[in-house]
């Protein structure tokens, strides 16, 4: 995600288009699935699970998810990452995921199952490099069947 996406978000509030590359998998499917960032309001509060774009210390802009908070501290890993990261602060915070969309259907982050996945997928951290195998492996051959390949 490249700086351009933080001046569209600080000139209108918000962003729309697609994501680039797998640490949100299995929720956000790269180059496919498109999502819809708002920057937070002033009194915006980072709560865990919420999916936020933020800016590294390395200038890089990530969208990952808080999987806690320790006071000012948010501890940050993408769906599809085995490594967390400390230390990040709301300053750091540039926009919050409100909605992604999977080709035409929008899907919100307020519904049960999307509260569920999230909560299950955080609990169960410690599987998450065993849980990514079987799942990368099972979309590997979802793909050669769909396109007829052996």
């Amino acid at each position: 995600m490249s700086n351009s996406i933080e001046t569209v978000i600080n000139k209108y509030g918000f962003y729309s288009g697609n994501i680039f590359g797998d640490s949100m998998f299995p929720l956000l499917k790269n180059k496919t699935d498109v999502v819809y960032l708002e920057k937070p309001s002033e009194n915006y509060v980072p709560k865990k699970y919420d999916i936020i774009l933020y800016r590294r210390n390395s200038g890089q802009l990530v969208l990952h998810r808080i999987v806690n908070v320790s006071g000012e501290q948010l501890v940050i890993c993408g769906d599809g990452e085995t490594t967390k990261e400390y230390g990040v602060t709301k300053e750091q915070i540039i926009a919050v995921l409100t909605k992604y969309y999977r080709g035409e259907k929008p899907c919100t982050i307020d519904g049960f199952f999307y509260r569920l996945y999230s909560k299950y997928w955080c609990a169960t951290f410690f599987a998450r490099k065993f849980k990514l195998k079987i799942l990368k492996f099972i979309n590997r051959l979802l793909g050669y069947m769909k396109n007829g390949r052996r």
